[in-house]
């Protein structure tokens, strides 16, 4: 059998180039009704005892979650054989970890908290690792989390949407921006004002499931999400309320476009400096 290298040498610097740019769009996005979509809630047979919590817990500076990553890009390879050429379907896998920490924001900053955030992956010269600041305020009342962006044209601040909602109950459904934030311009070509535009979700909380990661079992609220710039992507996301932030993501575009090529990607929380409360 031969393999033509040039093929997978092509087809690995563009998902290079678009590996970070696919992660933070959907970061948390939505299950919606628009556009034809009908959003799918659990059956009995799926629900599970709800989460003891149904408030986002009150997040601190210091407050970390670390996150283990795969990105799954599928491939096919022209092989000869025989005489003839047949297509082998391959991965080029992206492996990872994503860690996020609350901080006090710099002076001048549009709020007075932000999620530091930090993405590594194990290729070398990937040219898809850094760290970003995101400024958000959680209100003490309700508990919801929302990401905020300094005001180019004063002192003020523009509200970007909701990232983590305060109340949980299921059939719930909120318009949300990615968990990853938005990046930096120097790491897009879309400008500010469109870049909040395309990466709004409709969510909706589908139900409760039990949810097993590293860290140990949860009672999680399951949120559905659809990205209405690649209306295939199947996104799901997990929550437990008591840690303040997600458990488990796992995102699917199946057809892709020129935009977000195929891809599978998951991520699951490995470790978290919030206190997890005993399991009965």
């Amino acid at each position: 059998m031969t393999t033509s290298k040039s093929t997978l040498n092509n087809f690995q610097n563009k998902a290079i180039a678009t590996v970070l740019s696919l992660t933070w769009a959907f970061q948390c996005g939505a299950a919606s009704v628009r556009a034809g979509h009908t959003i799918s809630l659990s059956t009995s047979q799926d629900r599970q005892q709800k989460p003891a919590e149904s408030k986002t817990r009150l997040l601190s500076p210091g407050d970390t979650w670390t996150y283990a990553v795969l990105t799954r890009y599928p491939y096919e390879e022209h092989m000869a054989q025989d005489g003839s050429s047949i297509r082998v379907r391959r991965y080029l896998d992206f492996r990872g970890s994503y860690t996020v920490k609350v901080v006090k924001a710099q002076e001048g900053a549009p709020t007075d908290l932000a999620f530091l955030k930090t993405v590594r992956f194990d290729r070398k010269n990937n040219d898809m690792d850094r760290t970003w600041l995101v400024y958000f305020d959680q209100d003490k009342d309700s508990n919801k989390v929302t990401e905020y962006r300094k005001d180019p044209s004063g002192d003020g601040k523009i509200e970007v949407g909701c990232m983590v909602p305060g109340a949980w109950f299921e059939g719930m459904s909120y318009v949300s921006v990615p968990l990853y934030g938005l990046l930096p311009k120097s790491n897009t070509s879309v400008p500010d004002d469109q870049l909040i535009d395309l990466t709004k979700f409709d969510a909706v909380v589908a139900g409760s499931e039990t949810i097993k990661v590293k860290c140990g079992n949860f009672q999680a609220w399951k949120v559905s999400r659809l990205n209405n710039t690649a209306p295939d992507m199947v996104n799901n996301v997990w929550f437990a309320p008591e840690l303040g932030y997600f458990l488990k993501m796992i995102t699917t575009t199946p057809t892709g476009n020129s935009r977000y090529p195929k891809c599978i990607e998951t991520m699951e929380l490995s470790s978290t400096t919030i206190p997890i409360p005993a399991r009965s």
